[in-house]
């Protein structure tokens, strides 16, 4: 672990307010700094009563000078983030003061001072707090804390969003998009990198299978259905189509985004000895999302999927462990979702709450049919554990209605045909727009060369793929 010199750590305290005032530790951090995430805090205060924390990420790798440059996008997007929330009056994150997203500063490490969130952290699990009405209360103040924060970051237009971890740049995205063309742009890059050997562990059928559950799980057709119906066939996670219609109209339309936490465990939520929560800390997670996505169920209220063991359970259990939340906490989501739906309904005028993408989304944030199953799909598309994780679990397929009903959905059975149809769609969505005057200018071999011919990449993975399945797909293709 990364040590400081106590002379070092003041000497960055007193950025705060000059070097005129000393401050002193506090909550015993001197020597034994607080860890949360991979975030190492120390405490301190000023003779005025102000407190503040120097955070330091010493539990991120370091060594090489790729880790290192991903400390320092971590750090300059945290503050970019608690910075807008400090610019639209979120009252909720702490307030940066100043930081240094590079090693050449006292301390020779990255590092951030922000305020200090008072209380302390909020300890939830099925047997605390033990009084119904308490955790009802913190359920009320959740619900109201997320409905503020998705009103007051809420976006249309373009945005620019961070990068993730698949040799990708920063990009902008277009926040009209719905939460399944977004996920299916995480996972089509994914899919690219695969096809460029730029990313171990996972492979492209897996990416192709991922693609598919991507769009069962969030009931939204993909762009080569002629109309919405058509997206029924095959869905195994709705109760009936009937329900299944009513919802995909409403789905089809275009979201706006908001700034979601993304990591709201309990460790994250401060409150006071009365259960008043005080703040959210550890923003490091923060992402903007299309409404749907943002409107989640905070990680407190989901089963740990985080902490996915690599065990040999067989499918029954599996699905019992990671998709069936306890009664306790299906009360708690009970709980939520009454509470978020009144916030919803004080928060947004009754004149502006029809086209209101708020007023749409939260129901969704509501449901608590296989809500574990789509989280962890949501996961897989961004984490490579997660997806090498689900991918080996069968993607836990028929989720929990599966479990309730007995039946389990044998995984090899639909893949034959499913596979070849992805790669169908993948090409159908990545280089129909293209147009035949783009691949006749550029060379598919120099597509590497210039920002034009980046645009052939998909041609690439579409004939590699087409190559690949050249069978099957033709017989896809003779179907349509």
């Amino acid at each position: 672990m990364v040590t400081f010199k106590e002379c070092d750590l003041l000497s960055v305290a007193t950025y705060v307010q000059g070097s005129e005032k000393v401050p002193s530790f506090i909550l015993n951090t001197r020597n034994r700094p607080i860890r949360n995430g991979f975030y190492s805090i120390y405490a301190f205060q000023y003779p005025d009563g102000s407190k503040y924390a120097v955070q330091l990420p010493t539990y991120m790798p370091h060594e090489s000078e790729e880790e290192r440059s991903a400390i320092s996008t971590t750090i300059d997007e945290e503050i970019k983030t608690l910075e807008l929330l400090i610019n639209v009056k979120f009252p909720w994150s702490p307030r940066p003061v100043t930081y240094s997203s590079n090693f050449d500063n006292v301390l020779k490490f990255p590092f951030m001072i922000l305020s200090l969130t008072h209380g302390d952290h909020l300890q939830w699990n099925d047997q605390v707090p033990a009084d119904l009405k308490v955790r009802e209360k913190v359920m009320m103040q959740l619900a109201h804390i997320m409905i503020d924060l998705a009103t007051v970051t809420e976006q249309m237009g373009i945005f620019q969003s961070r990068p993730w971890n698949y040799h990708s740049t920063d990009r902008f995205v277009d926040t009209g998009m719905t939460c399944e063309r977004f996920l299916l742009d995480i996972v089509d890059k994914k899919t690219l990198a695969v096809i460029r050997e730029d990313m171990a562990g996972v492979n492209i059928v897996e990416c192709l299978q991922l693609r598919k559950l991507v769009r069962e799980a969030f009931l939204i057709p993909n762009e080569v259905y002629s109309h919405p119906g058509e997206c029924l066939e095959g869905c195994t996670h709705m109760r009936n189509n009937e329900r299944c219609m009513k919802n995909v109209n409403r789905l089809c339309t275009k979201s706006s985004t908001s700034i979601s936490h993304e990591n709201l465990t309990a460790d994250n939520i401060m409150i006071d000895t009365d259960y008043n929560i005080q703040g959210l800390i550890n923003w490091s997670f923060a992402k903007r999302l299309p409404m749907r996505l943002a409107l989640r169920l905070p990680l407190l209220l989901s089963i740990e999927s985080h902490k996915l063991e690599d065990t040999a359970d067989d499918m029954p259990n599996l699905i019992s462990r990671y998709l069936v939340p306890s009664q306790k906490m299906q009360q708690d989501r009970e709980a939520y979702a009454f509470h978020l739906t009144r916030e919803l309904i004080q928060k947004i005028p009754p004149s502006t709450i029809t086209g209101s993408t708020i007023a749409e989304c939260a129901p969704l944030a509501c449901e608590v049919y296989d809500v574990d199953w789509k989280h962890l799909i949501f996961m897989a598309s961004y984490s490579t554990r997660t997806h090498w994780w689900m991918a080996r679990r069968k993607w836990l397929l028929d989720g929990t209605f599966a479990h309730l009903s007995g039946k389990l959905l044998d995984q090899e059975k639909g893949w034959d045909h499913d596979v070849p149809l992805e790669v169908y769609r993948f090409a159908e969505r990545n280089i129909s727009e293209h147009g035949t005057a783009v691949r006749k200018k550029f060379a598919l071999k120099n597509f590497r060369r210039s920002k034009a011919g980046q645009a052939l990449q998909w041609e690439y993975v579409f004939r590699w793929l087409y190559g690949h399945f050249r069978e099957k797909v033709a017989v896809v293709e003779g179907e349509k």
